[in-house]
């Protein structure tokens, strides 16, 4: 790239200036053409300031590829969008409108009515009742620490002795002893006769075993309930 710097010379000057610029082109001519002018170098000599001068050159980072946007993907894009938000919205619309039954907010009116009558007030404890309270607590600490206390000590004296017996019975004989310290297998079969907690009742029928799920289920609610109310009559 070159630039004009104006300076003001005079046309004397000006002819030397094109002279040295002819003879230089010239001298570079026979430079590429000639092989025995390799050692030429091309210099300029002049008594005045030189008219032209040549900048460096300067080169630019090649344009970057611009992606190309499909405007039919974009616009399928933002309708698959609006579609979605508009089921949203209709879904929240929909479950705005099931509304529950009244005795599922408020209850049973037989039990609101019978509130006040149902109502206990925690009674008013005397300073004698108190310290009673505290003594037999205190008691029954006491009692619950020292039966903990006997159990364990008896789980160690027959921990003890069964040791020691293991010990004579090695003495006496080794085979006794390997028998004694196998797994007994008739033991795992175990079955116990007893009295129960509550008699059987003469002339009671047991029920067949029919269920009939009166679960109640509204509008809107899911068919399935981790705990259905079950009528076993």
């Amino acid at each position: 790239m070159l630039k004009n710097e104006a300076v003001a010379v005079g046309p004397e000057v000006l002819l030397l200036q094109l002279w040295h610029f002819l003879c230089a082109d010239v001298m570079l001519v026979l430079r590429g053409t000639s092989t025995g002018c390799q050692s030429c170098r091309r210099f300029t000599t002049s008594g005045g300031p030189l008219a032209f001068q040549a900048t460096p050159r300067l080169s630019a980072e090649p344009p970057k590829k611009k992606k190309r946007i499909d405007s039919q993907a974009v616009l399928l894009k933002e309708i698959k969008r609006r579609n979605k938000l508009e089921k949203s919205i209709k879904k929240l619309e929909s479950r705005a409108r099931i509304l529950k039954p009244v005795e599922e907010i408020h209850g049973e009116r037989s039990f609101v009515r019978t509130m006040k009558e149902r109502h206990r007030e925690k009674p008013v404890l005397t300073f004698e009742e108190s310290e009673r309270r505290i003594k037999l607590f205190r008691e029954w600490a006491q009692y619950k620490n020292s039966q903990h206390t006997e159990q364990i000590n008896a789980i160690l004296t027959a921990i003890k002795s069964r040791e020691r017996a293991m010990d004579e019975l090695r003495k006496i004989s080794e085979q006794l002893y390997l028998d004694a310290l196998k797994i007994d297998s008739k033991l795992i079969p175990y079955t116990v006769r007893g009295p129960v907690q509550t008699p059987p009742i003469a002339g009671y029928e047991a029920p067949d075993g029919e269920v009939t799920n009166t679960t109640r289920l509204f509008e809107g609610e899911e068919t399935h309930r981790p705990f259905p109310v079950i009528d076993t009559k």
